[in-house]
């Protein structure tokens, strides 16, 4: 197992005087058999169950985190994250209903806890029962009228029934109740952008100050400036990401597909190249860098390419087209 360190902090709800105490800091360098080891010591440590199950998770072993989570729950009812935790781990197990179902169970425990009713409204969000979210959230208004993430939650199920300007209001005032919310300036960001609007980039630098290491709006704000004509800002940006993020795909891909635009195939082709390392399975990488090769007079690696967008993607009608031309 690759070697980790990472700091856990124990809060053990079982009375027994050998329990380690809540302030135990522990230095994990291997975290199974270490939470196997003490749950030998304390079987009934629901803490114990619930952070080896968050660790499982992080580790992409939902159905195993699922289980500790499960015993957690079972050790200690009374315990309002490990409801919340635990339907997260249903929804990454896509397992809605199950999800839905242990939030009814803690609003049952917390009936006015904002955090569980906020849980319950994304999960009703999730199962697309909107008319739900939105009771759910109006009873959220009547306990706390000026919550910004139910604001942004509400945002969501206004956007998805279609209702784009009341969502619009809905995630300007959960930014103005809450100006650090970064999901809020990211949605805001994104909307504006479907409507081509250059808002978009005041939304998504708001975001951007907030979180500077967020590679997916870093790469909208790019697409952004892309598609608001800024050509040159927009290359700047793409290159930029490069630097702080070497694997992300799409900023090889958009650069690419740039410099085609631009009758620059040689650098068309380096990031197109870049592109199809990371991510040998997009069969739209093989046809734009094919269009490059036959810019440049390389029929061979054009037709390689265009076989292999077609062995991807069979379907793919223009790469058919292109190779019965060339």
């Amino acid at each position: 197992m690759r070697g980790i360190f990472l700091l856990i902090i124990l809060i053990v709800s079982c009375k027994n005087k050998e329990t380690p105490s809540p302030e135990t800091l522990v230095q994990l360098s291997d975290s199974i058999p270490y939470f196997d080891e003490l749950l030998k010591k304390f079987p009934d440590s629901d803490s114990l169950h619930y952070n080896k199950g968050i660790y499982l998770i992080q580790n992409e072993q939902v159905d195993s985190g699922i289980i500790m989570l499960e015993k957690a729950l079972e050790l200690n009812p009374g315990h309002a994250n490990y409801y919340l935790s635990l339907s997260d781990a249903y929804i990454l197990a896509i397992e809605s209903k199950k999800a839905e179902a242990i939030i009814d169970s803690a609003m049952d425990r917390f009936p006015n806890d904002v955090i569980v009713l906020l849980k319950k409204s994304r999960v009703q969000l999730i199962l697309n029962k909107h008319l739900n979210a939105m009771a759910t959230l109006d009873f959220i208004f009547s306990i706390d009228p000026q919550n910004a993430e139910a604001n942004y939650i509400a945002g969501h199920v206004f956007y998805e029934q279609g209702d784009t300007g009341r969502a619009i209001k809905c995630y300007q005032k959960t930014v103005d109740l809450n100006p650090e919310y970064v999901e809020g300036w990211i949605q805001l960001g994104d909307i504006m952008m479907s409507m081509k609007n250059k808002r978009a980039l005041d939304y998504y630098r708001n975001a951007i100050r907030l979180d500077s290491n967020n590679i997916e709006t870093l790469h909208n704000y790019a697409y952004a400036l892309q598609s608001l004509g800024n050509k040159n800002l927009a290359i700047e940006a793409y290159k930029k990401n490069i630097i702080k993020s070497p694997n992300y795909e799409l900023s090889y891909y958009n650069l690419g597909l740039m410099y085609q635009e631009m009758d620059s195939c040689f650098q068309a082709i380096q990031y197109l190249d870049k592109a199809i390392e990371l991510n040998k399975e997009e069969a739209s990488s093989y046809y734009f860098r094919a269009r490059c090769f036959i810019q440049s007079g390389r029929q061979v690696k054009a037709r390689e390419d265009l076989k292999e967008a077609l062995r991807i993607y069979p379907n793919y009608k223009e790469a058919d087209e292109l190779l019965k031309k060339i």
